[in-house]
């Protein structure tokens, strides 16, 4: 099932950094020749199209590198542990231990 999934993954996303360097490129080669004269609709829809697909592609790697993010503080825990001790250590120190009252 592991090798299914990877292969799945591959075929479906591939590296999705590649893929918005090489429409990145795409991209850059259509606006060279709009910098000679005039584009034909086709190339402008085009480069329309390529830019739409790297938002996509862009907003794909965001949410894979938060999901990993995510995952990898799950697995880890609390990794502000000075942090989060220090705190415990002022409630603590803040805490009633015992109240008199009249004596």
């Amino acid at each position: 099932m592991k090798w299914e999934l990877k292969i799945w993954k591959k075929e479906v996303f591939g590296d999705l950094e590649e893929r918005r360097t090489s429409l990145i490129k795409e991209i850059a080669v259509l606006d060279e020749k709009d910098v000679e004269g005039l584009v034909p609709l086709n190339e402008v829809l085009l480069s329309n199209n390529l830019k739409e697909e790297i938002w996509k592609v862009s907003k794909r790697h965001e949410t894979f590198l938060h999901q990993k993010y995510s995952f990898k503080w799950l697995k880890e825990g609390e990794t502000n542990s000075k942090f989060f001790h220090s705190i415990n250590w002022q409630r603590k120190m803040n805490a009633m231990k015992w109240l008199s009252v009249n004596g």
